[in-house]
């Protein structure tokens, strides 16, 4: 689902989700510099775009990045995006990959495990996790280049598969 285009009026909009379920979550700026605001959680069945000039803000609502069948889920962030210290989850069956030109600052930040085979996320930028950088004892693989905690301290995984086995 598509916010902002050359068409929305106002110069500073801002968009309230009031549905717990998106196909996506694309938010563009052609001129003007749009909000989408999260009131309460809500799953996203496919890509999250933040485009430049926009915000997305966490508001009230923890946010999970499933993908689909032909849509990974993956996390582009161009803009702006307020944690409000909210968690994001991904939990898509495909690889999915964390990027864009901007910097995403997670507060927490969850990688779960899908029903069946591998997780693996990568980050093509390198995001900061303020609180809580969760990886499951069920996941089987996942691929990290490095994360950033808020006192800036590194934790380097240098493109190493952890391999975490259930007991």
């Amino acid at each position: 689902m598509q916010f902002g285009n050359s068409s929305t009026s106002a110069a500073s909009p801002t968009f309230y989700i009031a549905t717990a379920y998106l196909p996506s979550l694309v938010i563009v700026s052609n001129g003007n510099t749009p909000t989408v605001s999260l009131p309460t959680a809500i799953n996203v069945y496919g890509n999250v775009s933040i485009g430049a000039s926009t915000t997305l803000n966490a508001n009230a609502g923890n946010i999970t990045v499933l993908g689909n069948a032909t849509v990974p889920g993956n996390w582009t962030n161009n803009g702006t995006f307020t944690n409000n210290s909210r968690t994001v989850t991904f939990n898509g069956a495909a690889e999915q990959i964390i990027g864009g030109t901007s910097t995403t600052t997670f507060y927490n930040l969850t990688i779960a495990s899908p029903v069946s085979g591998p997780t693996i996320v990568q980050f093509s930028t390198v995001p900061f996790v303020d609180n809580n950088l969760t990886i499951p004892r069920q996941i089987t693989g996942v691929i990290l280049r490095e994360i950033r905690t808020l006192n800036n301290q590194t934790i380097e995984f240098l493109k190493i598969t952890i391999a975490v086995v259930p007991w």
